[in-house]
């Protein structure tokens, strides 16, 4: 049997997934949300293809709760139809799913400031010291990589800290 592993996805335009062992370690994968050009809906059924294709059983997902406070009506819709389409994903592929806020799981990898901006690129890199987190062709860590690592973290310390009588993923 495969080893159990836990999803954490940055949802957006600029998002991405990871897939983290459930005892911990480096990521099993790591990549930006797939979208076809021009389209600003994720390719769920591709992604759900890669998450197939990882050696792990996905044991628990989070996918960010945020809100569209600031975006345009359009915009707005076309995000929520996104992250729907993520939720939708998670639950035809059967993968108990979680919703934590931004400020949870950030607090959870030590992200936090007072009175200033929180940025997660520190507790992240410190989280995992060989994860490159420039993609190819870039100069600068990708936001979304590192926010679906630090939801991920978020969501593997939810997994390994529940009751087992209690847990939905047996």
């Amino acid at each position: 049997m495969t080893a159990p592993a836990v999803l954490g996805i940055d949802p957006g335009k600029e998002g991405a997934f990871a897939v983290l062992p459930l005892e911990g370690g480096e990521p099993l994968l790591l990549g930006s949300l797939p979208y076809s050009k021009g389209d600003a809906q994720p390719l769920v059924r591709a992604l759900a293809a890669l998450l197939r294709g990882v050696d792990a059983r996905l044991v628990l997902a989070g996918v960010e709760l945020v809100n569209s406070f600031g975006m345009g009506r359009q915009s707005a819709f076309v995000f929520g139809q996104g992250v729907g389409a993520l939720l939708a994903m998670c639950e035809l592929e059967g993968w108990p799913t979680i919703r934590p806020r931004p400020q949870a799981w950030q607090a959870t990898i030590g992200a936090t400031g007072k009175g200033k901006a929180i940025d997660p690129l520190g507790p992240v890199s410190r989280l995992f010291p060989t994860t490159n987190l420039v993609p190819r062709g870039c100069r600068v860590p990708h936001a979304g990589y590192i926010d679906a690592l630090g939801i991920a973290e978020h969501v593997r310390r939810i997994a390994t800290r529940a009751p087992a009588a209690a847990s939905p993923f047996g």
